[in-house]
């Protein structure tokens, strides 16, 4: 939330809302998108901010019975939503905290390990071809997603868990696993840009060449993240979900698109 003396400062409020998101996608690995308030005089507005856009309610004026009851209303809302419908992903689940790789000072973008890296997490990769699930432990951070806007990149090291629920040994199965949610002008399971596509084709041309195995990764692709829409549906575009629940219609996608 910020706060602001006066109404004219709604731009100004936004703008620096926009900016706290930036260190909670650094130190929140399974977050997807934010929420946020801005409090301008007598006037609160709410904030939604994606990958690719940001969407702002009309304003709640809280000197008005109904403005008051309306901004109640959103916050009993939010206190009964799901963990997804809040920005977080449901296939990720931070296990625990590793305090022994802590360090001070540097950042992701130098390589140095820093707070963010000793962040646990368990991730189900789901798989579009096969349909099953790997789950995953975190081992390291890699890379963590640091931009307001854009495809919100994270990179692990990882370990896969075990039918019997241990992790496999470092040595045996360690991978590393790329989280992104670009933003998509296409239906997201038809986008000719998708970079599950490519890997696809990429796996497939070596596979065909058994010697090659010795110079290129295994690639082991997955698939798009599914969100429980409506407890019978699955969706695999957060973007148009939270466009639904505004009210707004997308006009990014082309006409055929769903």
């Amino acid at each position: 939330m910020e706060a602001k003396a006066n109404i004219g400062d709604q731009d100004e409020a936004l703008g620096q809302l926009i900016l706290y998101s930036k260190s909670l996608y650094v130190t929140q690995p399974d977050r997807r998108f934010l929420w946020g308030l801005t409090v301008c005089a007598d006037v609160v507005y709410a904030a939604v901010m994606l990958n690719d856009s940001v969407l702002v309610s009309l304003p709640i004026k809280i000197s008005e019975s109904s403005g008051r009851k309306e901004l109640v209303s959103l916050l009993v809302n939010w206190s009964i939503c799901s963990t997804d419908q809040l920005g977080y992903d449901p296939t990720m689940r931070r296990v625990t905290v590793d305090t022994s790789s802590r360090s001070t000072g540097g950042g992701m973008g130098d390589g140095n390990r820093t707070d963010v890296d000793a962040i646990r997490c368990e991730i189900d990769c789901f798989d579009d071809e096969t349909g099953e699930t790997q789950r995953y432990i975190t081992r390291r951070t890699i890379i963590s997603a640091d931009d307001i806007f854009g495809r919100h990149t994270r990179c692990y090291v990882a370990v896969p868990v075990r039918d019997d629920g241990e992790t496999a040994a470092d040595h045996l199965g360690e991978v590393v696993i790329k989280d992104a949610w670009p933003p998509t002008e296409h239906a997201v399971l038809d986008d000719p840009r998708s970079e599950i596509q490519f890997l696809r084709t990429i796996r497939d041309t070596y596979e065909k060449n058994p010697p090659k195995d010795f110079i290129y990764p295994k690639l082991v692709v997955g698939g798009h993240v599914r969100l429980d829409s409506d407890n019978v549906h699955k969706s695999v575009d957060t973007t148009d979900g939270v466009f639904k629940l505004f009210g707004v219609e997308r006009t990014d996608l082309p006409p055929d698109s769903d």
